[in-house]
């Protein structure tokens, strides 16, 4: 998946989630090095943000590997080119599982637009560090998101999907409002 920003045009950066048994990921994971270089067809896709459709209060939700198009878009609010508030519940097992962890700390210091909220579901959160623990739901969701109209962005495992989708019905939101990213 893409994780650079639309602004990066030199270069795409990619992040590339280990599949057991995947063809694709498993050769970049293990034979590719520094400087070998690929030819590959331009990025497509409709999973972003648009002013015309989206709110400009936006939530995302994330698990695992699925924080690459919200960390493109968290890296384009923070250099100027995108102008809305994304607000990220990301799931992840535990802390050491957390992609990108130090970046959006980074990214939620440069701009006041971005929030960050990491959700771990096997470990309880230290008193040093804060963090909330379990799943994504719709209660965590109200926690953390205004009461004024939000669209939500939806990305990561197939399971996590069935389980967020039942509880973004408990919010009563319009389905134009939501966003699911799909793979394969």
């Amino acid at each position: 998946s893409i994780s650079s920003s639309p602004k990066q045009r030199s270069y795409y950066e990619i992040t590339v989630a280990g599949i057991k048994k995947g063809f694709v990921s498993n050769y970049f994971l293990k034979k590719v090095k520094k400087g070998d270089s690929f030819t590959a067809t331009a990025p497509s896709g409709r999973f972003h943000y648009n002013p015309v459709f989206h709110s400009k209060k936006s939530v995302f939700l994330a698990g695992g590997s699925g924080i690459t198009p919200f960390l493109s878009m968290a890296r384009s609010i923070a250099n100027g080119s995108e102008d809305f508030n994304l607000i990220l519940l990301y799931g992840s097992r535990n802390e050491s599982s957390i992609l990108f962890k130090d970046e959006f700390s980074m990214l939620e210091k440069e701009s006041e637009k971005i929030k960050v909220i990491h959700v771990l579901g096997e470990q309880q959160s230290d008193s040093e560090k804060s963090f909330e623990h379990g799943f994504v739901t719709s209660d965590l969701i109200k926690k953390y998101v205004p009461k004024t109209d939000y669209s939500v962005f939806v990305c990561g495992p197939q399971e996590m999907y069935r389980f967020i989708d039942k509880e973004l019905e408990k919010l009563n939101l319009e389905k134009k409002f939501i966003r699911h990213e799909m793979f394969g």
